[in-house]
């Protein structure tokens, strides 16, 4: 399912950029919204179970680090972003027009606490959230985006 959702998030704005469609009017991206807040609530269901050991976290760390590297979220993020827990980094390639960009940043606050929300569920320092909670802070502490440019 979290493949799925990756995958339809990478369509949807591919086809947002190709019709030049204004994203916040679309049913498409609650539709995806939705399914991600979905996602991470089973996630924080399922992380809570002792039975399931660190499954649950492992595909955490595989959904929010791949969805915040997505460029849409580069306006918070910068031109690079850690891509996983041991710190090795991936160079955004920005194919998303500027416009694209800065109408949606305003937007991406509801998506960011969701990570929030799930991190909220575990609030003992477990080593292997370090890199959730890492890449949430960086987040919440870059306040006033920033568009990049492409070189």
């Amino acid at each position: 399912m979290i493949v799925t959702f990756l995958r339809d998030f990478q369509t949807f704005w591919l086809k947002i950029e190709m019709s030049k469609e204004d994203p916040l009017e679309t049913q498409e991206l609650e539709d995806i919204y939705y399914a991600y807040h979905y996602i991470t609530d089973e996630l924080s269901y399922f992380g809570e179970k002792k039975q399931v050991g660190r499954f649950a976290f492992q595909l955490a760390d595989l959904l929010f680090h791949t969805l915040f590297q997505h460029e849409v979220f580069a306006s918070r993020m910068g031109s690079i972003v850690p891509s996983n827990s041991d710190g090795s980094t991936h160079r955004r390639t920005r194919s998303l027009s500027k416009t694209v960009i800065t109408n949606y940043a305003p937007h991406l606050e509801k998506w960011i606490k969701r990570l929030g929300h799930f991190l909220s569920y575990f609030p003992d320092h477990r080593p292997y959230l370090l890199g959730l909670r890492e890449l949430f802070e960086r987040l919440q502490s870059t306040s006033t985006p920033t568009l990049i440019t492409s070189q």
